[in-house]
């Protein structure tokens, strides 16, 4: 039942995220509100927002929920270039249950003081099988042994 819950919750908060995306015309304050949702209903600690930049092939941090301006600053990427740029480049999402675990996990931000206990999810943001950006999310996770 709880699950069910759960899953539940999670759908619903999709659904407000996609009303917000659409209710303006105002892209950055909508991203900005989408990330907030995420964050009260899903119990996401940071999240991003990346778009790739056509012109000089790098992508870099549009909006964000849990990072400092600096952090945001130093978030840029190429294609192929750790989670994000790979997911960028083969447009399928990727989900690393433990970052301290994951090589290709490159942290440009430095948001991130320690990473045991983090989950990550990268998921592409694509029209027409086109991959223009990725949304990023972290939650903490308790380990069970």
């Amino acid at each position: 039942m709880k699950i069910l819950l759960r899953k539940n919750q999670e759908l619903a908060s999709i659904l407000e995220v996609s009303r917000v995306l659409t209710s303006s015309f105002d892209l950055e304050q909508n991203l900005y509100a989408a990330m907030e949702i995420l964050a009260s209903k899903l119990e996401m600690q940071r999240g991003c927002v990346f778009l790739l930049d056509p012109v000089n092939a790098e992508i870099r941090i549009v909006a964000a929920y849990g990072l400092s301006r600096a952090e945001i600053r130093r978030g840029k990427y190429r294609i192929g270039e750790g989670i994000v740029g790979k997911v960028i480049e083969s447009g399928q999402p990727m989900f690393v249950p433990n970052i301290g675990d994951a090589p290709g996990f490159l942290n440009k931000t430095h948001s991130r003081p320690r990473k045991n206990g983090i989950s990550f999810l990268c998921i592409p943001v694509a029209i027409e099988k086109e991959t223009f950006g990725v949304l990023t999310v972290d939650r903490i996770y308790a380990h069970r042994r």
